[in-house]
């Protein structure tokens, strides 16, 4: 079993407490900009939470797993912010 420490514990929770605040403002947010942002900041926070485990459990994995999922949410940020981008264009 792998013990987690004071520190260990207090991180996951403050990284908890991000995740709900960044999922709360992609649903209540009334403009789509501010969801992409939102869902932006989601994705960094769960690449840091990959890492934090890869501390945890000691296995070099979860680093790579960290980097594919931190590149994947960047290209859907890329992604979303295009298409907004297009169909704001067609509306003018």
């Amino acid at each position: 079993m792998i013990g987690l420490g004071v520190l260990d514990l207090t991180i996951i929770g403050f990284m908890s407490l991000g995740l709900l605040f960044s999922l709360f403002a992609i649903i209540v947010s009334k403009r789509i900009e501010e969801a992409i942002a939102s869902l932006d900041v989601l994705n960094i926070i769960i690449s840091a939470l990959i890492l934090l485990l890869g501390v945890v459990y000691k296995n070099s994995l979860f680093y790579d797993i960290a980097m594919i999922y931190a590149v994947i949410g960047f290209m859907e940020t890329i992604v979303f912010s295009r298409i907004l981008e297009t169909t704001k264009k067609e509306e003018e």
